[in-house]
């Protein structure tokens, strides 16, 4: 038997058969762990189950390190890291001066911060134990090695946990960004949708040939394990070329469009799961969203901006205090919907995703008292706490009533007011897409059965936690400042988003307005990740919407409010 023969029947093994029925051994089947989680754990047991939370939040791959998540989410690492280099010898930074990445392992660190604003933390400024962790590679990051005997399999996978998309770099005084993150906010520079279409290409072309890969392979490992050599060469590229790189396969990996830095199209990655996506539009499901935060998980009724998801016998849209006794259980309930987003986010099967339950769990106990960072900056607090009176008059009824002490802000109710979008006027797009003939395919799986899910026809107002670090604004992410936001006429068609620098007196993305009228980063200012223009003119984007408010609003009124916002 030649060696070309047993080489494409590993790779059925590793590809087509993972795919099939029968038992997991009989079809290839192989998973590891979180090395990163498994490692923590080991130096640093949990003092408590907040900290276990934190942890798990931080490092848990959630059983997304699999061969069968290599057919949708996972990565094998060093192929990644080889492929992308191949493809882009020296690649450049976006910095001004145009430097280039070696190729090297620590070079890839660099670029998926530098071009896909994946962080590089250097402490995590809310973390419950006495230490915060090292993290030695980009935030959410998660890797492991998945191995098995017959075959002989062995190579690194890695996925991208909750820390990815639900944390974000903090800024300093000056209002810079530094490289200390808080858990639970938002990532608004995270471009994921750069990442998957470049990555795909690149592992598309080493597929197609192999050689020059496999000689970068050797340039970055020279010390590289000869069977995870070998796992990599004979069986991985030859799955991918199966996989990805036929004559036929399509140009990008998802036929939609994942919306830019910081923003998120989960109902376009369902659909295309369970095959709805309309062939006509392709490109043009545009369910955008801004990724939200999970800080205020203990006070919401409901999940996401169109609030579609809910736990299972529970009213959806029912006041809730911040101090609830049991706001740990009530948190619990919500979270478990995370379940479900380990499908979407994390290509966990439907049919298991259910078991990440207990693990969600926990990551709520963390988040049940979890807190907002402080404003970096000067806060006004005469003028807040004018604000404050304007507030309960203005927009408590949507947004929650608050108690500010000292120069911090926090919800005491919120009420999960649903508005339908002829009250709220802004962008229909991801209101419309969530359809009840897709909810329904949720309930042929166990992790359908702890939900309830239906279209609601308009948006959740949102508890505005942090709201200060959460630029831009509305749900679609159509606004680069709360001032922007408050004087509808004046928000910019077009601005510059990813990795900016923050603006202590309109709050948001720092910058001005050219002379196209776009809102650009003011010219001294380089970025820390490649940056990408919003453009609020195309479907899905628009920044349409939410001006009652604030036609009601004194200008005095409004730079109250403003300063009062700087303290949630």
């Amino acid at each position: 038997m030649n060696r070309s023969f047993l080489v494409i029947r590993a790779a059925l093994l590793l590809g087509t058969l993972v795919l099939g029925p029968g038992c997991d051994f009989l079809r290839g089947y192989a998973e590891g762990p979180s090395s990163t989680l498994l490692s923590w754990w080991g130096q640093h047991p949990p003092a408590d189950a907040r900290e276990l939370g934190a942890a798990r939040f931080l490092f848990d791959d959630f059983r997304s390190l699999n061969t069968d998540a290599l057919q949708t989410n996972a990565l094998p690492w060093k192929l990644t890291v080889a492929a992308m280099f191949t493809r882009h010898d020296g690649v450049a930074a976006p910095h001004l001066d145009g430097g280039e990445v070696a190729p090297s392992e620590e070079g890839w660190l660099t670029l998926l911060e530098q071009r896909y604003g994946f962080v590089r933390a250097s402490a995590v400024a809310n973390w419950p134990g006495a230490s915060s962790p090292a993290l030695s590679r980009n935030l959410g990051v998660i890797s492991g090695d998945i191995r098995r005997a017959v075959p002989r399999v062995r190579f690194e996978a890695n996925n991208h946990g909750c820390a990815t998309c639900h944390a974000s770099n903090l800024w300093d005084a000056r209002g810079l960004p530094t490289h200390d993150v808080w858990l639970g906010l938002p990532s608004t520079s995270i471009d994921l949708g750069r990442y998957s279409s470049e990555v795909y290409a690149a592992l598309q072309a080493a597929a197609r040939d192999p050689q020059p890969v496999v000689a970068m392979l050797d340039r970055i490992y020279p010390q590289l394990d000869p069977v995870e050599r070998g796992t990599i060469i004979d069986i991985m590229l030859p799955a991918f070329l199966h996989r990805i790189g036929g004559v036929d396969a399509p140009a990008e990996p998802v036929p939609f469009d994942n919306g830019g830095p910081g923003l998120s199209n989960a109902v376009g990655h369902i659909k295309n799961h369970f095959g709805l996506l309309n062939p006509t539009l392709g490109p043009a499901e545009i369910a955008f969203t801004q990724i939200p935060d999970v800080i205020s998980v203990q006070v919401r009724s409901s999940l996401l901006c169109d609030g579609i998801y809910a736990p299972k016998g529970h009213a959806p849209f029912t006041p809730h205090r911040r101090d609830a006794p049991d706001r740990l259980a009530h948190a619990q309930e919500v979270g478990a919907i995370g379940t479900l987003f380990t499908v979407s986010t994390l290509g966990v099967a439907p049919k298991t995703a259910q078991e990440n339950l207990p693990a969600v769990r926990e990551v709520m106990a963390f988040f049940a008292d979890a807190d907002t960072p402080p404003f970096p900056g000067v806060v006004a607090i005469d003028a807040a706490r004018r604000g404050l009176s304007v507030w309960t008059a203005r927009c408590q009824a949507c947004h929650g009533s608050i108690e500010l002490v000292g120069q911090r802000s926090h919800v005491v109710e919120f009420p999960n007011h649903l508005s339908s979008l002829e009250e709220i006027g802004t962008d229909p797009a991801r209101a419309n897409a969530a359809t009840a003939k897709l909810l329904e395919h949720l309930i042929d799986y166990p992790v359908g059965a702890a939900i309830d899910a239906a279209p609601r026809g308009g948006y959740v107002a949102p508890t505005l936690s942090g709201i200060w670090a959460t630029a831009p604004y509305l749900h679609n992410g159509s606004v680069p400042t709360l001032w922007h936001l408050m004087h509808p006429d004046t928000r910019p068609r077009r601005f510059q988003q990813g990795g900016h620098a923050l603006d202590f007196d309109k709050v948001g993305i720092k910058g001005f307005v050219d002379d196209d009228g776009m809102w650009r980063f003011p010219p001294d200012y380089v970025p820390w990740m490649l940056p990408a223009v919003y453009d609020a003119t195309s479907p899905g984007r628009t920044n349409v919407g939410h001006v009652v408010p604030f036609d009601a609003m004194s200008e005095a009124e409004k730079a109250d409010v403003l300063e009062l916002l700087k303290t949630f």
